[in-house]
């Protein structure tokens, strides 16, 4: 059989790298990042610095198994200034920026099976080894929600949230329970921001080729049997096209008092063999709504909720149950740093005993004795670094932190008394690969040193928003129509 006949009659190999999951969680986590959903430490005073917080709540509707929220958990390396008296308001900003900050973690699904599982995934950590690895420090405490139940249902606790965050979610709603969506997440609950993904049917046609039977889809009918069309998962009550997508979204975003950014995640790897890249655009559609304030808005919005009764409706549905709560705890020394001083005299040990003039920035916060010296605070490692009169800040780069540099004026090292890595050491692991070494650090979680796990473990200097969570680790597949969305559910 020909390639062009086989292409007529197969489904056509679609990649997506990274996996398409993983670009639709960076692209939640982008937006999150863009529209300044975290939870900011403020320094009220000079000299030792207290901090008053203002928490920030994120809820994930249709949560399954927790991989987002699980990624949410991971806590942020240090603590997010907002202003620093004394300091350049940019560099905080431009040294943190990529990292969310959130307090107050909540979830929902229907499914009593995938919460068990995101129980486990949001858990907190078991504490380290004393004389181990320590792990990822958390400066800011978190609360873990999460309940069983469905989101036509009322739930207080979710009223006026920062952030409600429901990807590929919408598509599996039956024909009742579609109308209640907007009514209830942009009515009752009314976020600063919803984040929504949901399949693109436009994109469908890139499976086939464009003169392909029907027969050469392995999808599923429309199980409605609205429409004659292919979906991507047996669960699909419907699949909207891009003009569909933009149609429901302006109108309930103009409905409820909302801006809406309409986009995609989702290109192929390959390229289409008839050009058909930006006709058919992205697997994923993505809508940010964004409300709009104002007291005329609010008043508007609150009187088409009693208008349409939505509030009655959803307290008469049964009650979400809470499944699970979790409180992960800060740091003990959280937010009390030492003095600009101890964290001086504490930066110039440092070096002293590496016999190093100059050291990253980043290289001495990550020392773990240094971060509790400092608070939890990086900002105020800068603050002390420039303060110190033997000390130097270097900014190659003055918008990435990473590139900072500390310098000790007219420090010379001194010749090492003993090599970092003995001699004999490093005959002995010369072609045992990288993860020679690593496997023998002491504390270290098991299977650590086995090969390629160094590539899992990314180093915290200038992380991204999308390597903080994952997405940098690319999962390569090609799927049918049948599988495209099976690593979601």
């Amino acid at each position: 059989m020909s390639e062009q006949t086989s292409s007529a009659t197969d489904e056509l190999p679609v990649t997506f790298r990274p996996a398409l999951f993983l670009q639709r969680r960076g692209w939640v986590f982008e937006v999150m990042s863009r529209e300044g959903v975290r939870r900011v430490s403020i320094l009220v005073s000079t000299g030792i610095a207290s901090c008053t917080l203002i928490p920030e709540k994120v809820l994930d509707i249709g949560c399954g198994e927790g991989e987002t929220i699980a990624c949410l958990c991971n806590p942020a390396p240090w603590l997010l200034p907002q202003s620093c008296p004394g300091a350049d308001e940019a560099d905080p900003d431009n040294a943190i920026k990529d990292f969310l900050h959130i307090n107050t973690i909540y979830a929902l699904d229907i499914s009593s099976h995938d919460l068990k599982r995101a129980v486990e995934l949001t858990a907190p950590p078991p504490p380290p080894p004393p004389n181990g690895w320590q792990g990822h420090t958390r400066w800011e405490p978190l609360e873990v929600k999460l309940w069983e139940g469905g989101m036509e249902s009322y739930n207080p606790e979710f009223v006026d949230m920062e952030c409600i965050i429901s990807t590929e979610v919408i598509e599996h709603l039956p024909e009742g329970l579609l109308p209640e969506f907007a009514p209830v997440l942009l009515g009752l609950y009314h976020p600063r921001l919803l984040l929504i993904t949901t399949p693109s049917y436009t994109f469908n046609a890139r499976f086939t080729a464009p003169d392909a039977p029907s027969s050469a889809r392995n999808g599923y009918r429309d199980p409605t049997r609205r429409t004659s069309r292919i979906f991507r998962h047996d669960d699909h009550k419907f699949e909207w096209t891009v003009e569909e997508f933009t149609s429901w979204c302006t109108g309930v975003a103009a409905e409820w008092g909302y801006d809406v950014e309409i986009s995609g995640v989702g290109r192929p790897s390959e390229k289409d063999r008839w050009d058909r890249e930006e006709e058919l655009g992205c697997a994923s559609q993505t809508a940010a709504f964004k409300r709009r304030e104002g007291q005329t808005l609010v008043k508007a919005r609150e009187e088409r909720v009693a208008s349409m009764g939505t509030l009655q409706k959803a307290a008469t549905r049964s009650k979400h149950e809470l499944i699970a709560t979790h409180q992960h705890q800060e740091h003990e020394n959280a937010r009390k740093p030492g003095s600009f001083h101890d964290i001086g005299l504490q930066v110039m040990e440092k070096m002293k005993h590496y016999q190093e003039a100059r050291l990253r920035l980043h290289e001495l916060y990550f020392e773990h004795d240094m971060g509790v010296l400092c608070g939890g605070s990086l900002h105020l490692l800068v603050m002390a670094v420039e303060t110190r009169e033997e000390l130097r800040l270097l900014k190659p780069s003055s918008v990435d932190s990473k590139d900072w540099i500390v310098e000790w004026v007219g420090f010379v090292p001194q010749e090492r008394l003993q090599p970092l890595w003995p001699q004999e050491q490093k005959e002995e692991e010369k072609g045992e690969g990288n993860n020679a070494a690593i496997s023998r650090w002491p504390g270290l979680p098991a299977g650590w040193g086995d090969t390629g796990d160094v590539d899992e473990c990314q180093s915290l200097e200038g992380i991204s928003v999308t390597e903080q969570w994952g997405w940098d680790h690319a999962i390569e597949g090609s799927w049918t129509t049948a599988e495209v969305e099976s690593v979601v559910f």
